[in-house]
């Protein structure tokens, strides 16, 4: 099974959110390899905007958003470019 995720859901991994469990059993999954999971080109850029502002506004400290984000990083999840067919896919 692959999954295509976005920055909310791997902020999600990282961040206690909404919805956070649902995303932390796809992680889950992905460590035990169950399934594969890939991501846009720019999640790491996004994610670490969502890092910073969550450091901004006092949720967490730095030191913790750096480990979250090299986190991401070690996850080595696949990076892809999104072409008109995955975006019907996408919105479907």
């Amino acid at each position: 099974m692959n999954y295509v995720i976005d920055a909310s859901v791997a902020c999600r991994f990282l961040l206690v959110e909404d919805l956070s469990d649902k995303a932390e059993l796809v992680l889950e999954s992905f460590l035990k390899g169950n399934c594969d999971l890939k991501a846009p080109k720019l999640l790491v850029y996004e994610v670490g905007n969502a890092l910073w502002k969550a450091v901004q506004r006092g949720l967490i400290g730095l030191d913790e958003a750096v480990e979250k984000l090299n986190l991401l990083i070690r996850l080595k999840i696949d990076s892809i470019e999104l072409d008109e067919r995955m975006h019907e896919k996408v919105l479907a």
